[in-house]
């Protein structure tokens, strides 16, 4: 009996590891799980992309860290360049509801599993698509702040390139 309860929880995160099955809908979108990196000082409430995903997520505690969300499964990412980014913010106690455009990168890259929203600290974001769970990535913060000399704290994950350039350039080493 013991065994059987155990074994629920192993094999729920079995599945969510694995990231959605990443299915094509008609070439012009696509299934994948979504998570959410914050490297500004914004607390983000009901992060949405194209009215998918209702993630939350705390602000990064000062330029050069990040706050992350889970992974919710699975929304569609439509085949653009740009997607419509929804969230709220508390500013004085007051609810506030932004809207701005996101960049789509990698969207013809196949596999695809994962979709991690890169909010930056000047209100802009990129919606990076990957094959594997992205880490942070300097090269957006740095050319979002214009500031090269951010210190990262934990700098050993955070990524000079897209996930999917990293997976491409490890596997022609090998």
């Amino acid at each position: 009996m013991y065994k059987k309860y155990t074994m629920i929880p192993l094999i729920f995160f079995y599945l969510m590891s694995l990231g959605c099955s990443a299915k094509e809908h008609k070439g012009d979108s696509v299934s994948v799980s979504f998570l959410v990196y914050n490297y500004s000082t914004l607390n983000l409430e009901d992060v949405t992309v194209e009215g998918q995903g209702h993630e939350i997520v705390d602000a990064a505690k000062k330029i050069g860290d990040v706050a992350a969300t889970g992974v919710s499964c699975c929304i569609d990412i439509p085949q653009k360049q740009y997607v419509e980014i929804s969230y709220i913010t508390n500013e004085g106690g007051k609810n506030q509801k932004h809207k701005i455009q996101a960049f789509v990168e990698n969207f013809n890259d196949k596999p695809r599993s994962y979709a991690v929203l890169h909010f930056l600290p000047n209100n802009t974001a990129v919606l990076e698509l990957a094959m594997r769970w992205p880490s942070p990535r300097k090269d957006l913060l740095f050319k979002a702040t214009k500031n090269k000399n951010i210190k990262l704290e934990s700098a050993s994950m955070w990524d000079d390139k897209s996930e999917n350039e990293a997976a491409k350039k490890s596997t022609l080493d090998y």
